[in-house]
């Protein structure tokens, strides 16, 4: 498992860092977008599915409150007809044994009164009147419309005691609903005879194509048989009626389950979503047709315009996602150009990146860290410069040396031969001097030895200023010490040269070397004149005359920027210069520039 987590970030590395973070960004931005779609399309369907549901219940109920009031005022006509006293009393009357004329004035009172009515009624094709065994007594009708008679009258001698509303077809094919009521003595209470009537299916599909729906309406008789079917209001929509009858056949099976419910059926024209409903008191049933591909069809445009959106959304994520890999990618490949370029030897190169991000700071410090090591590498060339320009002045001082000392030994003799101890003094003080300061091309020796040398030319100088006094005040412990060379005799001589002579009078310089902590101090203090202008504007940055200046980059070659000569002025008049150098014992005499640089 462990391998795997390692193997996967190493796959991804291999990809350049600007297509990694454009796949990040794409994959980050499109994932919840992806996700984000899915739940609005899934929600996006109910909410379709469930409008067109709501619109179908509303559909429903207008087309069974029209169908309601065009049987309802077609029940309250027969109803009517049925209870008329006159009415009652013929069909009454032909029930009884009377003559043929008598029976002949009834039936066509009879008929005249069917005929009004049935002008009265839109749509009524038939009207009839049945005595009280169902026998046919009397009617108005057209000769088209005779194919159902048999089978009204003997439903309605099935259900003498209600209302029957019942519907067949007729020869033409033509949907026919038949309303049955039977007439009752109201003498006795007995049935004495029925009334039919029959009435078209034109006023019903009239009534459908006021009804705001785009789907097919269709009505069922009680036992599945088609009624009519229509389309609502600005529908095109086209069911075979096959299918429509097919459906019928299927409507059996729900007739008693629930007073609506839906359905999606398969038939020949199609695939539908359709909804049903009770029709209180007729038995009927009232269904509407939603073509599935007109659902998704609705779905689909919905879904074009969501997936345009998805498309230019995506479009702005690919740009963004360039966009900010380019500010991430560009910048880190600059600085990788340039860290290549310094690589090779071009310490001037340099990141040009101004931003305020991570990146810019990135770039920051990696110009700093150039400055500093093209900084650092100047001074080490100018460092090996200087190194080898002092190697070559000890190369030089360094000629014939022994000639100087034999030279100078032969000086000495002769004086001490001339009995003038005077010059054998000076002699053996310069000799001492100048074995001191070659010290064989070493740069370092003891504080003993600077000592020394010290004495050797405080002891010549005095020869010449007889007036200048000197004191030398060192620890015992200090003289074993690391030093380097001719660190003191500058320092004297410009006490000498800028304080004591300028005083023209006497004067004191006091040499002494104390440790302090870890390091050794050495000071040169003066009564001369002090300090003027030029000079303690150098003295204040650590530098001077050529002389100072030279002690102070020898120190900074041996031990670092950390030590330096100091230059301030002395109370009651005069100069203290001072020198700080590290303790180091002999034993460190080697590795003195390792040690302390830095």
């Amino acid at each position: 498992m462990g391998d795997r987590r390692k193997r996967i970030p190493a796959l991804l590395r291999r990809i350049g860092l600007k297509r990694r973070l454009f796949i990040g960004f794409v994959i980050v931005s499109l994932l919840p977008m992806a996700v984000l779609g899915v739940i609005m399309g899934v929600r996006l369907y109910h909410t379709i599915m469930d409008n067109y549901e709501e619109q179908s219940i509303q559909a429903l109920g207008t087309i069974q409150y029209r169908i309601g009031i065009v049987t309802g005022a077609k029940e309250e006509r027969i109803n009517a007809f049925a209870s008329d006293a006159d009415v009652v009393k013929s069909v009454r009357k032909l029930n009884m044994d009377i003559s043929l004329l008598d029976r002949t004035a009834l039936t066509r009172d009879l008929q005249g009164r069917l005929l009004a009515e049935l002008s009265q009624i839109k749509g009524g094709v038939r009207a009839e009147i049945l005595d009280r065994n169902g026998e046919y007594v009397t009617g108005i009708f057209d000769d088209r419309y005779t194919a159902l008679s048999g089978e009204a009258r003997a439903r309605a001698k099935e259900s003498p005691d209600r209302l029957h509303l019942w519907h067949g077809t007729e020869q033409e094919g033509e949907e026919i609903i038949v309303f049955s009521r039977q007439i009752i003595n109201y003498f006795n209470g007995r049935t004495t005879g029925w009334v039919l009537l029959y009435v078209g299916t034109d006023e019903l599909k009239e009534e459908m194509k006021t009804v705001q729906t785009d789907a097919v309406i269709a009505v069922y008789d009680e036992e599945g048989g088609l009624i009519c079917s229509g389309t609502g209001n600005g529908s095109i929509a086209v069911i075979a009626e096959e299918d429509l009858n097919e459906a019928g056949f299927r409507v059996s099976g729900y007739r008693d389950s629930e007073d609506m419910w839906k359905a999606d059926w398969k038939l020949e024209s199609g695939r539908y979503q359709v909804l049903f409903q009770n029709m209180a008191g007729t038995g009927w049933e009232i269904a509407i047709f939603k073509d599935y591909h007109e659902l998704v069809r609705s779905f689909a445009g919905i879904g074009i315009l969501a997936a345009v959106i998805c498309l230019v959304s995506i479009g702005i994520i690919i740009c963004l996602s360039l966009l900010i890999t380019r500010t991430v990618a560009e910048p880190v490949q600059n600085i990788a150009e340039s860290m290549k370029i310094f690589s090779q030897g071009n310490l001037s190169v340099r990141v040009t990146d101004d931003a305020a991000d991570e990146i810019g700071m990135l770039g920051n410090e990696f110009n700093s860290m150039s400055n500093n090591i093209e900084r650092l590498t100047h001074e080490v060339y100018e460092a090996r410069i200087k190194e080898k320009e002092a190697g070559l002045r000890a190369l030089e001082a360094q000629i014939n040396p022994h000639f100087l000392y034999n030279t100078l030994d032969m000086i000495n003799w002769m004086s001490y031969r001339s009995s003038n101890q005077d010059i054998c003094k000076i002699v053996k003080s310069l000799s001492d001097f100048f074995k001191l300061s070659l010290n064989h091309g070493k740069e370092l020796y003891t504080v003993g030895d600077e000592v020394r040398h010290i004495q050797s030319y405080v002891t010549i100088e005095q020869y010449k200023k007889a007036e200048i006094d000197f004191e030398i005040h060192v620890d015992e412990e200090l003289k074993p010490c690391v030093c380097p060379k001719l660190i003191v005799q500058p320092l004297v001589e410009n006490a000498i040269l800028h304080g004591i002579e300028p005083k023209r009078g006497p004067g004191m310089i006091i040499i002494s070397f104390v440790r302090r902590e870890n390091d050794i101090v050495i000071t040169v203090e003066d009564d001369g004149v002090g300090l003027c202008g030029k000079q303690r504007e150098g003295a204040r940055y650590h530098h001077g005359g050529y002389g100072l200046q030279n002690i102070n980059e020898r120190l900074t070659m041996l031990y670092g920027k950390k030590y330096h000569v100091t230059v301030e002025e002395r109370k009651g008049g005069g100069v203290i210069s001072s020198v700080v150098i590290p303790l180091i014992g002999l034993e460190g005499l080697d590795d003195v520039s390792d040690d302390c640089r830095g």
